[in-house]
Formats: C-alpha cells, sequence, structure tokens
C-alpha cells in the first residue's frame, strides 16, 4: 500500500469515527434528556406520538389505547438502546486496527458501558421524579445487545463483500 493510500485510509477512518463518536454523544444527550422529562412530559409526548402511530399500526382499533402506549414506551427504550449499540459497534469496528475485527474484551467493555447507561438512565428517571424499572434496565440493554449484533452482522458483510470484490480483482486476467 503506498504511502498515499495510507494517508487516505487513515483519514477516512479518523472521520468516520469522528461522525460516529457525535453520533454516540447526541444520542446519549437524546437518551439522558427524555429521562429527566417530568412524568407529565413524559406522559404527553408518548401519548401524542402514540395517537399519531395507531391508527397507521392498528387501524381496526383492537388494542386498547393505554396498552399500546404502553408497548410504544418499551419500544422508544429498546430502539434507543438498539440505536447506541449500533453506534458504537461501528465505532469499535472502525477503530480495531486488524481488519475492523472487534476483540472479545472490547466488545465485553462495550456491552459494560452500555448496561451502565441503561442503570444511570434509570436512575436519572428517579431524579425527574418519575421512578425507575428494572424491566425497563433488561428493554434497554436488550436493545444495546440487538444494535450491536445488526452492527456485527453489517460488518461481517461489509466484509465478506470486500475480499470478494479483492479476490474477483486478484483473479482477473491481465492485460498484456
Amino acid at each position: 500500500m503506498s504511502l498515499i493510500s495510507s494517508f487516505y485510509k487513515n483519514n477516512k477512518r479518523k472521520l468516520l469515527a469522528s461522525i460516529l463518536i457525535i453520533a454516540i454523544i447526541a444520542t446519549l444527550i437524546f437518551v439522558f434528556s427524555n429521562s429527566l422529562k417530568s412524568s407529565e412530559q413524559s406522559s404527553d409526548q408518548s401519548s401524542q406520538l402514540a395517537e399519531a402511530i395507531k391508527p397507521v399500526v392498528d387501524p381496526k382499533d383492537n388494542i386498547p389505547f393505554n396498552i399500546f402506549e404502553h408497548h410504544l414506551r418499551k419500544l422508544a427504550h429498546f430502539s434507543e438502546f438498539c440505536l447506541l449499540g449500533f453506534l458504537l459497534f461501528l465505532l469499535l469496528a472502525v477503530l480495531a486496527k486488524d481488519n475492523g475485527k472487534v476483540t472479545l474484551p472490547k466488545y465485553t467493555a462495550a456491552l459494560l458501558f452500555l448496561l451502565f447507561t441503561a442503570l444511570v438512565d434509570e436512575t436519572v428517571q428517579i431524579i425527574s421524579q418519575r421512578g425507575s424499572a428494572v424491566l425497563d434496565v433488561w428493554i434497554d440493554f436488550s436493545g444495546a445487545i440487538a444494535g450491536t449484533f445488526i452492527a456485527f452482522l453489517l460488518t461481517l458483510a461489509i466484509s465478506f463483500l470486500s475480499k470478494r470484490k479483492t479476490n474477483r480483482k486478484n483473479k482477473a486476467p491481465s492485460k498484456v
């Protein structure tokens, strides 16, 4: 690999890592800002979203509104942490020196960070007088695991396609 292509690849990697770090910080701000809302604010936000989505998801109105809203709130918990896990795993893959492979210790540290974040998120809800639930920590952490798994599959697919492309180039007949 030439010096120029190595420089380009490293700068591209740094740019992508910077974008992922900003996205992770923005997601954390979003998660914690939602947890800092009062129970009234949170309930109003959930109700408005449920009112907008329910006619599309449940056009025959088979699900009682309170049940629908409850599941929507749990899905929001799952989704926030799914995004966080996805972004964190991608960051680890971008920063990995060994061909984008995330090692078990790095993956374990990432999962512990995500679990700690879920615990802090529920603790913040206690401070905002909303109360917290152990079930929400499990939902958050499940979302985080799902997000890291999706990112893992994405990096695996990208690696596979990249190797396949390289193999095709190497097997192509040379033009003499």
